[in-house]
């Protein structure tokens, strides 16, 4: 959800944005393997650095909710 006021950005806008189509099969591939490992659907969260190499921030199970606590960093799932 953005901001009051504020509009996503396009691809047009902002093509830079938008992953290459290799980062994406990456991806693709990481997301298949962390399902099979963690034993279902992952939402996962990662970030692309400046030399295009992705990083794996973290996941959790697809449809749970998670809170972080803004002044510690601290996650939890809620639900559990």
């Amino acid at each position: 959800m953005l901001p009051a006021g504020q509009a996503a950005a396009s691809p047009e806008a902002n093509p830079a944005a938008l992953l290459a189509p290799a980062a994406l099969a990456e991806l693709c591939r990481v997301a298949q393997r962390l399902e099979a490992a963690l034993g279902g659907p992952q939402d996962v969260e990662f970030a692309q650095d400046a030399a295009g190499k992705l990083w794996l921030v973290q996941t959790w199970r697809s449809g749970q909710q998670i809170q972080v606590d803004g002044r510690t960093g601290e996650v939890v799932v809620l639900g559990e």
